[in-house]
């Protein structure tokens, strides 16, 4: 896990608020896990250990204070051709 993930808390069912550091401070975006079995192909569920993947993810690819405050993860999925592949390998 990232040094750069200091703590994801569930708000509501398959919805976490993520703290992230960053260049920038602390970036603190909702991570929305919900249908998250669908648009992955069942590799993340709506839990705690599938929103720190997507953190992990997201983290790789753009810095914290960048993210939206919301980050849904059909949007992910949508954006980056390989985010199933990398769930996965992020998992094990």
């Amino acid at each position: 896990m990232s040094d750069l993930i200091i703590d994801i808390t569930e708000e509501n069912e398959g919805t976490y608020q993520a703290q992230l550091m960053g260049h920038y401070g602390v970036a603190k975006p909702i991570l929305d896990l919900n249908g998250a079995e669908d648009v992955t192909e069942g590799i993340l569920s709506e839990d705690q250990e599938s929103a720190y993947i997507l953190a992990e993810f997201l983290l790789e690819h753009q810095e914290a204070g960048l993210l939206p405050p919301i980050v849904e993860i059909a949007d992910v999925v949508a954006a980056y051709d390989f985010a199933i592949e990398r769930f996965e390998e992020l998992k094990k």
